[in-house]
């Protein structure tokens, strides 16, 4: 995948984010990945190797934009 193909996912998750989790993350190309919840190791593992960055258990307040942006 090129690099202007490539984005940020922020997926909100109220419990774990799983290897289930990781591998369709994966599939869709992410560089980054952004979780309200937990990573578990497997799926940290499968991250790692994937060479996405990520950082889990990040509180909403983190996550405040100033304006939305929608490519439509």
């Amino acid at each position: 995948m090129s690099d202007e193909d490539k984005y940020i996912e922020v997926k909100v998750w109220s419990a774990k984010l799983t290897a289930y989790d990781a591998k369709k993350i994966i599939k869709q190309g992410v560089s980054t990945l952004l979780c309200h919840g937990a990573i578990t190791n497997g799926a940290k593992k499968l991250l790692n190797e994937a060479g996405i960055q990520y950082r889990e258990n990040i509180c909403s307040d983190e996550l405040k934009i100033d304006k939305p942006y929608h490519d439509e």
